[in-house]
């Protein structure tokens, strides 16, 4: 049974500090004259079950100091990091616990491929690369240039996995637990304010396009602190009520190749969802949020996809635990990946091979040997090729 006294620093935890801590933020002396003595309790409840575990306990799974890390890290260290500069008023303390969210953060960038991929899929993304961007713009707001970390070079890729992974609409590749439609509750406006800091104007068109497809400059249920960080920012509502959006769609590249991560996507016409998109991953079996997948194709036309992962079951006990690949939508036999008798087996050991790439304005494609996802000694190699043919050779590469 939990411990009352030992409270686990889960994201459960994390989400209702980080509403108290946005709520006490914006609504301040309002709560406490509709019920004396609820921001005293806010806070108590916060320091209780959030900050001093925090602070003394530095073995978090979460934290992914054995290189480990995932979105729980940037997640929560983002909510611990709202908690202490909006509740916490000992300074020293403030600045410690600022500290330690740094110190955090860096076990998770020191995991981030150099591509800028995210192995855990689109809805991933904006669970843990973007609370990344929103907790480095929060640190550079308050802390100046000690605490700006917003030149890493890195990030410029990183903020282009959205778009380098759209078929059209609200569709997706979805790798891993990832559904392939993105739900209408993301923060665009955090992909659309990195965008234009870093010059990257199909990030910025993207963006908009995401927003404007959602009907809302806002989305409530991405948090209070997303939705007053997006009613706040003058650039981004006036951009996107402006009466012209711009029709076209910059940001669907003629392909994109992410080395690390081993994903293909390839556009039969650059910047148009009209006709035929392509993807396909090699990649391994230890991946975050992992299916055994090692191989899989997707194929969208006009923007929607005609084969596509069905994606993942509702979240058990049984989801990251041991039994995992008892479920069926996590299997090899589920997934159009060859079946040849044996499944695919779970770990990062269980990886394509001899992975090459064709990049070119007729043809953009992948093969690579799948034999080593399957048992050792199951078979001696098994070569698949994806391979995306234009009509018209002449399309420009974007």
């Amino acid at each position: 049974m939990p411990d009352p006294d030992e409270p686990y620093l889960d994201l459960g935890a994390a989400e209702v500090a980080s509403l108290f801590a946005w709520a006490d933020h914006a609504l301040g002396p309002h709560l406490d004259r509709r019920m004396p003595g609820l921001r005293r309790r806010l806070r108590r409840e916060v320091e209780w079950r959030v900050l001093l575990p925090f602070e003394r306990r530095r073995d978090w799974r979460w934290i992914g100091a054995d290189g480990g890390a995932n979105n729980w890290n940037p997640w929560i260290h983002g909510a611990v990091l709202a908690a202490a500069l909006l509740l916490c008023t000992d300074d020293a303390r403030r600045a410690r616990l600022v500290r330690l969210v740094v110190q955090g953060l860096d076990h998770y960038v020191a995991t981030l491929p150099d591509d800028g991929g995210i192995d855990e899929g689109i809805a991933y993304w904006w669970a843990g690369a973007c609370r990344l961007l929103e907790i480095l713009d929060l640190l550079a707001g308050v802390g100046g240039s000690a605490l700006d970390a917003r030149q890493i070079p890195l990030l410029g890729e990183l903020l282009r996995y959205p778009q380098r992974m759209h078929f059209g609409a609200d569709w997706y590749v979805n790798v891993g637990d990832a559904p392939a439609r993105l739900t209408a509750d993301q923060p665009w406006q955090v992909p659309f304010r990195w965008g234009r800091r870093l010059g990257q104007p199909e990030t910025v068109a993207h963006a908009l396009a995401g927003a404007r497809l959602q009907h809302s400059a806002v989305a409530p249920r991405a948090g209070l602190g997303r939705a007053l960080a997006a009613l706040s920012d003058e650039d981004w509502c006036r951009d996107l009520t402006a009466d012209e959006p711009d029709a076209s769609a910059p940001w669907l590249a003629h392909e994109t190749w992410l080395p690390r991560l081993q994903i293909l996507v390839a556009r039969e016409t650059a910047g148009s969802t009209d006709d035929l998109t392509v993807a396909v991953k090699a990649g391994h079996n230890g991946e975050h949020h992992n299916h055994l997948d090692v191989g899989s194709y997707w194929v969208a036309a006009g923007g929607r996809p005609l084969v596509v992962d069905v994606g993942r079951p509702t979240y058990t006990a049984q989801t990251f635990g041991p039994d995992r690949y008892a479920a069926w939508p996590f299997r090899s036999g589920w997934h159009n990946v060859p079946e040849p008798g044996v499944a695919q087996q779970p770990g990062p050991e269980h990886r394509a091979r001899d992975v090459r790439v064709e990049l070119g304005r007729g043809v953009s494609g992948m093969t690579a040997d799948l034999g080593g996802a399957y048992p050792g000694g199951s078979l001696t190699g098994w070569d698949r090729a994806v391979r995306l043919v234009r009509a018209d050779g002449t399309t420009p590469r974007m």
